[in-house]
């Protein structure tokens, strides 16, 4: 045999060994779905352009669950793993929510789900089943995410319901009935924290993987809790005294941990961070401690600012610092 026709003939072997698992794959979820013929999915792609998650989950406003439906139905079924198209409708349908409660009709569109892998298949048809006595039960598909694609949209999720519950602790500090300044300054804060936020993730973390979404909202969560946990800290002068002298200090160490950072670089062997990624970084965060610094002058007028400037300093030589390993 000639070696293009060794060739043609591994290339059909693959095929047909594929079919063969596809075959499989699709007989088991046939038998984990209760033997139930299971109806061909939701159009892959195309459709209307609309927000399915926003729209169940609500987030920063009220959820629509009759557009969630519509969109869910007509919309872009691949946009997001696991949640979109059957994802959102299945759990509309388990939930009772905008439609009446039906256990079976959520129990085919879990099946038509892709994204569930038959390992997590019988333990959410278990679920499922339960659900039909638990009245007010609820189901959420990210409780079966399995792998990569569907742990960085659930973590998304998280990462969007941490940001609300955090906004309204927030806003505690700049209520309506305190002066306009101050809620003008807590703004200006928000807006220079978020972009130091979105540098810091992007820049000086390892991109690398597959998980890179994940770890750039757990670092986003990070960020933002530390936020209110200074605001806490400030507002209650529950932190170390510091003045002048111990604030220059580190804001001299500060420097010469930059400065170690631009002479040694990094290495480009497995891993995402530059130099020019972290001086971006730098940059966002020393417009967010000013904003800081802005922000406590007017909200605690009597609070030095020499400590929270060594306060804040503190923090980002930790980041820093943190940065070493992937130093060449």
């Amino acid at each position: 045999m000639t070696f293009r026709g060794l060739v043609f003939l591994a290339w059909v072997l693959l095929g047909s060994t594929a079919h063969a698992q596809e075959d499989a794959y699709q007989a088991e979820r046939h038998a984990l779905c209760g033997g139930q013929e299971i109806p061909p999915a939701l159009s892959a792609s195309g459709g209307t352009r609309c927000d399915q998650i926003e729209l169940y989950y609500g987030f920063e406003k009220k959820p629509d669950y009759a557009a969630a439906r519509a969109c869910a139905e007509s919309g872009d079924q691949s946009a997001v793993p696991l949640l979109s198209g059957t994802g959102v409708l299945s759990m509309l349908y388990a939930n009772g929510l905008g439609v009446r409660r039906d256990i079976d009709r959520a129990k085919i569109l879990a099946c038509q789900n892709e994204w569930i892998s038959n390992d997590q298949i019988p333990v959410l048809m278990q679920r499922l089943e339960a659900m039909r006595h638990e009245p007010k039960a609820q189901l959420d598909l990210c409780d079966y995410a399995s792998n990569t694609p569907t742990a960085n949209i659930c973590s998304y999720v998280a990462t969007r319901w941490h940001a609300v519950h955090r906004a309204q602790r927030i806003q505690a500090y700049a209520p309506p009935s305190r002066p306009a300044a101050l809620r003008q300054a807590l703004n200006r804060l928000q807006k220079a924290e978020e972009t130091f936020a979105n540098s810091r993730a992007g820049n000086e973390l390892n991109q690398m993987g597959t998980a890179r979404a994940m770890m750039s909202d757990d670092e986003l969560d990070r960020v933002g809790e530390q936020f209110v946990i200074n605001l806490h800290d400030f507002s209650k002068a529950t932190f170390p005294q510091a003045g002048a002298a111990e604030a220059a200090a580190a804001d001299r160490e500060l420097a010469e941990t930059l400065d170690h950072i631009r002479k040694r670089g990094f290495s480009t062997e497995w891993q995402t961070i530059k130099v020019t990624g972290v001086e971006e970084t730098q940059a966002s965060w020393l417009q967010a401690r000013q904003a800081w610094l802005d922000f406590a002058a007017v909200a605690w007028p009597k609070l030095s600012q020499d400590r929270v400037r060594w306060r804040l300093t503190r923090q980002r030589i930790r980041q820093l610092k943190g940065l070493e390993r992937f130093a060449q």
